[in-house]
């Protein structure tokens, strides 16, 4: 009896821990967003990822204050809801962990393909790409890829038009005389985990 008691514990530190964990960083990324939303995103995220680890807690106090003797039907119910806040709290984080990490990807890939731009410009007279094909060879060793975790597979198209068909990868302007001519984007309308339009970067 012991023995399980101390598991259920276990699992239940563990999951505020990673509650506590998941929220802190994703706090900590909302905050460096520099925007207003900043504080209700975080705010959402605390509803959010702490109540299942929270309510397990308050539910585990509440038992163990009330009975001193655990049947086994009692303790196996308390596993269950620890083990439940354990098993949430640490998807929260892998989710988060690998939102922000394509969205790292995609945005670190993004400014690669705006720099190429600006240095086959510079190396043509002020001379722009007719396509981003041309750059592979000399300013980029391939077309990176935009990862659109949820929204499209991983993909290195391009698009050329003035405005996104939201069919993912990058979209390229490539019409002399609009006002974005040459500007290399994100081809999804959809919002990052942060809330922000992809193709507003």
């Amino acid at each position: 009896m012991k023995k399980m008691l101390g598991i259920f514990r276990m699992l239940l530190w563990l999951a505020l821990a990673l509650s506590a964990a998941a929220l802190a960083w994703s706090a900590r990324e909302a905050f460096a967003i520099g925007r207003e939303q900043s504080i209700a995103y975080a705010g959402r995220l605390a509803r959010e990822w702490g109540s299942a680890a929270l309510l397990a807690a308050l539910y585990a106090a509440a038992s163990f204050a009330l009975t001193r003797r655990r049947s086994a039907a009692w303790l196996l119910a308390d596993l269950a809801a620890a083990a439940a806040a354990f098993v949430k709290a640490f998807a929260v984080l892998v989710t988060v962990l690998s939102a922000a990490s394509f969205r790292a990807a995609t945005l670190g890939n993004l400014n690669s393909l705006r720099s190429a731009v600006a240095n086959y410009r510079t190396d043509h007279n002020g001379r722009l790409p007719g396509a981003l094909t041309e750059l592979p060879g000399t300013y980029l060793d391939s077309i990176p890829r935009a990862r659109l975790w949820l929204y499209h597979p991983d993909s290195a198209a391009v698009t050329c038009g003035t405005k996104p068909d939201d069919a993912g990868g990058w979209l390229y302007d490539n019409s002399a005389g609009d006002a974005d001519y040459g500007r290399v984007s994100i081809n999804c309308s959809h919002s990052d985990w942060k809330g922000e339009p992809w193709n507003s970067f």
